[in-house]
């Protein structure tokens, strides 16, 4: 009797889930059926993600998304798989230092633009210089700057928080001075000059720098009129002693004096908000002449001049022969 042997032959086909990341496809062999095929990791493929500043959102076939671990539908044929990824994001934490205010974080994602937020943080009599990083106070950055290539290049890890400090200084009163028509007369080597009608000393254009709580002592601002160190003139004006410098070029602002003492706020009652630029014009006053038409009479009334603001004095009487003047007619005039 002849035995018959019957083989039999099981045809396993496969097939394959290609998982591709940064342009670059790995992927694992699967079997036509498998109803158990679970996602791997970008880890577990050997891709780097790390390197890249990047994050796995989720592996999708461009219909269906999966995480790592997800279980595969039944498999049917080839299926290909995409990393949806983002970058690495970062958040940066305002502190509002000696000031007072609040401002919200700013969120930024690796290796895109990341703007600071403009300060709104404020202190009496301060500015907002500048933002300091609190890890490194040699790292300093300007409002409102972008910081991609420098906070941003610091990020190595997904969700990094960093914090920036306000900084402020103090806020100025800037003094500064305009002979406003006149010339120098002389200056003793104290390095003063003219550019236009703008004082110079030393080339700066800037006398004064106070800040909020010093004082300018008696003799301070400038005396336009001192021989020894600075004097000028104007033809046909001159300045009264106690009204010699004023803010505005007519005359019409507030009045200083170089003989007062005069603190910051002084000089500027608005320090608090913010710096003050402050220039300050010689104050000249006008010289008129007051000429007398006799009218045909003896000619004793000679003209008369004085300074705007002066008084005339009593004027004269003409004299004209068998004719008088009416009562009331002459006197002060101002």
């Amino acid at each position: 009797m002849k035995k018959i042997i019957e083989k039999v032959v099981v045809l396993i086909i496969e097939s394959r889930v290609n998982y591709t990341y940064n342009g670059v496809t790995k992927f694992r062999n699967v079997i036509i059926g498998e109803e158990d095929y679970y996602v791997l990791s970008p880890t577990r493929l050997g891709f780097d993600l790390y390197s890249n500043h990047d994050v796995l959102l989720s592996w999708t076939d461009g219909v269906n998304n999966y995480n790592p671990g997800d279980k595969l539908p039944k498999i049917t044929g080839t299926i290909n798989l995409e990393a949806s990824i983002r970058k690495f994001i970062y958040n940066i934490y305002y502190d509002k230092g000696m000031g007072i205010g609040s401002i919200d974080k700013t969120s930024c994602s690796y290796g895109s633009n990341c703007i600071l937020k403009k300060n709104t943080f404020s202190k009496d009599y301060f500015s907002f210089d500048h933002w300091t990083l609190s890890s490194d106070s040699s790292k300093t950055y300007n409002d409102e700057a972008n910081v991609k290539s420098s906070i941003g290049n610091m990020v190595n890890n997904d969700g990094v928080n960093f914090k920036l400090v306000a900084t402020f200084r103090n806020n100025f009163v800037k003094i500064r001075y305009n002979v406003n028509g006149g010339t120098i007369q002389s200056q003793h080597g104290a390095g003063i000059s003219l550019n236009g009608n703008k004082v110079l000393i030393n080339h700066n254009k800037v006398f004064h720098n106070l800040i909020n709580g010093q004082t300018l002592t008696v003799n301070g601002l400038i005396d336009w009129n001192n021989p020894t160190y600075f004097n000028v003139s104007r033809s046909g004006y001159r300045v009264r002693y106690d009204q010699e410098w004023n803010t505005n070029s007519s005359g019409t602002g507030t009045t200083y004096n170089h003989i007062y003492v005069y603190t910051a706020l002084d000089l500027c009652p608005t320090l608090k908000d913010g710096d003050c630029d402050k220039t300050l014009y010689v104050k000249w006053v006008p010289r008129y002449t007051l000429t007398f038409d006799e009218d045909g009479g003896a000619g004793t009334c000679n003209n008369i001049t004085q300074f705007s603001g002066d008084q005339w004095g009593t004027l004269c009487t003409p004299k004209k022969l068998d004719i008088h003047l009416e009562d009331g007619m002459m006197g002060v005039l101002k």
